[in-house]
């Protein structure tokens, strides 16, 4: 039987291997994009799944890089599941948001269903660990609405740099304005530059995420503990 996800310690090279996951969406509804960062070969990109939301998938700005489709929620997830236990790899996502809400996404696949159960692992743990014992005197500052352990400061712990187009609820936002602007005109092409900026924002905010998730662990499980003498 699996070890419930969380439990089991995680290693430098697991952590060098592992696959990191961040579903975006709108408060109460099915997860509108995944995006899926592979620490093993250095490979990012992102599904978007909500119907309404794919004609944004081939969309083109100089600032996504990186690959774009779309697909089903299961067909998103069972592709993944090929690679990962194809190459028996970790999975992580910052929380438990990630796990639950696949769990409702495959209520009635219960094949897919049972390979998903616990898979995907919370990385707060590891990362509050690491921070017990390289930053134990360290006070993480606490925001409205939010606890101290936001990706957002432990990114800044390990002295990760973000893009300046993140901020509290601008995820739902952006992902309302274009769902609707695309409602209403039908096509990228027509929608005004500021929405159609807000999908780029979108789309960086979530590799950011993604990203950002893989380097906290990185160093959480590579960087030497404080020496003796400087505790």
């Amino acid at each position: 039987m699996r070890k419930k996800a969380g439990l089991r310690p995680l290693t430098a090279a697991e952590a060098r291997r592992a696959v990191f996951i961040d579903f975006e969406g709108t408060r109460g509804d099915p997860p509108s994009l995944l995006g899926v960062y592979s620490a093993r070969t250095g490979s990012f990109r992102q599904t978007v799944l909500e119907q309404a939301l794919r004609p944004a998938a081939a969309y083109s700005s100089p600032r996504i890089t990186w690959p774009v489709g779309e697909d089903s929620p299961v067909g998103a997830l069972e592709s993944l599941r090929q690679v990962v236990e194809a190459k028996g790899l970790r999975v992580f996502a910052w929380s438990k948001l990630e796990q639950r809400m696949i769990r409702k996404l495959l209520a009635d696949f219960p094949r897919l269903r049972k390979f998903w159960m616990d898979r995907v692992e919370d990385a707060i743990p590891c990362a509050k660990a690491w921070k017990r014992r390289a930053h134990r005197d360290m006070v993480l500052p606490r925001k409205k609405g939010r606890g101290p352990n936001t990706l957002e400061n432990y990114e800044k712990l390990v002295g990760l740099k973000r893009h300046n187009i993140h901020g509290w609820g601008l995820t739902g936002k952006r992902i309302r304005g274009v769902r609707a602007a695309l409602a209403l005109r039908g096509s990228m092409k027509r929608l005004t530059r500021t929405q159609k900026g807000y999908w780029t924002n979108l789309l960086i905010h979530n590799r950011d995420d993604c990203l950002g998730m893989a380097e906290v662990l990185r160093v959480a499980t590579e960087r030497p503990r404080r020496s003796a003498k400087a505790r």
